[in-house]
């Protein structure tokens, strides 16, 4: 019945959170090098360094996206999802604001 539906949700959930396939993973990645890539392009534009501030937290959100595609239990796989979402939410933050106070 509907109990046996439910059951299934949590399970497609974390089967889903463990980037089982493998193109989920390459534009995750992708999107976290791209990151990389506008921060050092907005050091040669601005002839800042403060624009590399951004970079360690999107180096933390690749080690979670590391950890995630290995990781088999679902609570270490939430951890290292929240380390992921923390490092590149934080880092496109800081982009945003080092943007905010170079254009001051």
């Amino acid at each position: 019945m509907a109990t046996t539906e439910f059951g299934d949700l949590p399970e497609r959930l974390v089967a889903a959170g463990r980037l089982a396939h493998p193109l989920n993973h390459r534009i995750f990645a992708g999107l976290l090098v791209l990151l990389v890539v506008l921060c050092v392009v907005a050091t040669t534009t601005r002839q800042s360094p403060l624009t590399l501030a951004p970079v360690p937290l999107y180096l933390l959100g690749g080690f979670g996206l590391w950890q995630v595609r290995r990781t088999q239990e679902p609570p270490r796989l939430l951890g290292w999802w929240v380390v992921l979402l923390t490092g590149t939410l934080g880092g496109f933050w800081l982009m945003g604001f080092v943007a905010n106070v170079l254009d001051r």
